[in-house]
């Protein structure tokens, strides 16, 4: 009762305590004993942040941990810092500083920054850090994405909650205040503003959308232009959660977990939009490679002609081999079609070469193995004369089928039969 009473004591100061604590309430942020970092600029947003989450901090016992990043772009960056310090000394605050000594890009900027505050949460055993995005960053970023050419996953990238290793969360708790908001709450409770002059520099395209572009979109076309985008943006996020979980539910039904193998004639059923989701995922997941739209499509190209084909994505070489119904992607820095066999043959205990699946050799092969109930992996060369030449060089032995156990080289189909008939195969296998 006495807690509650405090609680309404300070949601009553203004109407952004009021909207700050329904929406910790809302994303299940009030609990207590626990610990916050804080990322602190010193602008505005970031002081209206640090004020809401100090009001509320002695209620729920929370521990917070005060982070300042230090550029050094600018010539007043150190007393930028040591105004930081000293709110950290006024709330009683850890204050943590960083200084980056690093060529300047923005997108450098910006990983340097994410990569400390997730250290710093892990050595602290902190489980939410809280930025202080608003509603204006979000739309800004919008634009930015827009004008890169992003997709809709790419569109709905700022949300108010962000996972990061499964542990820690990166809470974004004023996603919904604009700035006037925030200006007019540092004005009525006299917080110290620090004025960032680079955030005018107009060479930067975000400070250009911020303004120029959006206050003559405001100005001309809609006053309401933040939340009407805001709402766009919220409805595209709900949608692409949607694409994203059937994305993943086809994923589990037609990828092959055991042999990295996608099975080609159930993803050829699908649609163009989750054919792309499918292999944005497979490469993100599988080589940790982020494809753009260009490089997404020059996969599906080459898989639509279904022949073994290597092609560069970045700075990695990709090779698709195809398998009756499967296709197995590979990836690596392999200068010649020897590397690939190497790769082939040492990745399977059994590996075949198989000129068809039609062929009566390669059927008469494969029925030798399935009566000895054994693993092994087939590489269908139909189509592949590369691939066929090279294994051929590869062996020295223009036979084909070709098996391979535990890389070395056991013969065609007149060696395995023969070894099958007087019963010595299945000790060779083991």
């Amino acid at each position: 009762m006495i807690q509650n009473t405090v609680i309404n004591k300070i949601i009553n100061k203004s109407y952004l305590h009021k909207k700050f604590y329904f929406t910790l309430k809302e994303i299940q942020l009030l609990n207590s004993n626990t610990c916050f970092i804080l990322s602190i600029s010193g602008g505005q947003d970031s002081l209206t942040l640090l004020k809401l989450i100090y009001d509320f901090a002695d209620i729920y016992n929370w521990k917070i941990l005060l982070v300042h990043f230090n550029h050094n772009i600018r010539c007043d960056s150190r007393q930028n810092a040591n105004l930081i310090k000293r709110l950290a000394n006024k709330f009683n605050l850890k204050y943590y500083l960083y200084n980056y000594d690093g060529i300047f890009t923005e997108e450098k900027a910006r990983l340097w920054r994410y990569s400390n505050l997730i250290n710093l949460a892990i050595n602290k055993k902190c489980s939410y850090i809280l930025t202080a995005h608003t509603l204006n960053d979000k739309i800004e970023t919008l634009f930015l994405n827009l004008f890169r050419g992003s997709s809709l996953q790419g569109i709905s990238t700022i949300s108010s909650i962000n996972y990061i290793k499964g542990i820690i969360k990166i809470i974004r708790p004023i996603i919904n205040f604009t700035r006037e908001d925030t200006y007019w709450f540092c004005r009525c409770f006299y917080l110290p503003i620090w004025l960032d002059l680079t955030n005018y520099k107009l060479d930067l395209k975000r400070n250009r959308i911020r303004n120029e572009i959006l206050p003559y979109i405001s100005y001309y076309f809609n006053p309401l232009i933040y939340y009407k985008l805001s709402d766009i943006i919220d409805i595209i996020s709900k949608e692409n959660e949607y694409l994203q979980w059937l994305m993943y539910s086809i994923y589990k039904k037609i990828y092959n977990f055991d042999n990295n193998g996608l099975n080609i004639d159930l993803f050829d059923k699908y649609h163009i939009s989750i054919k792309r989701r499918i292999i944005q995922f497979l490469f993100k997941e599988q080589f940790d490679i982020y494809l753009n739209f260009e490089e997404n499509s020059k996969i599906l190209y080459y898989l639509n002609k279904r022949n073994y084909t290597d092609f560069r994505i970045q700075d990695k070489q990709i090779f698709l081999f195809f398998a009756y119904e499967w296709v197995f992607i590979r990836t690596g820095v392999y200068d010649t079609t020897k590397n690939i066999i190497d790769n082939l043959i040492n990745e399977h205990h059994i590996c075949i070469f198989i000129n068809s699946y039609r062929s009566i050799i390669s059927k008469k092969i494969i029925q030798i193995f399935d009566n000895l109930s054994v693993d092994y992996k087939i590489v269908n060369l139909f189509k592949n004369d590369i691939l066929c030449e090279a294994i051929k060089i590869y062996s020295n032995s223009s036979i084909i089928p070709q098996i391979y156990v535990n890389g070395k080289f056991i013969g065609g189909y007149d060696i395995i039969f023969k070894l099958y008939s007087n019963g010595k195969l299945a000790s060779i296998l083991k």
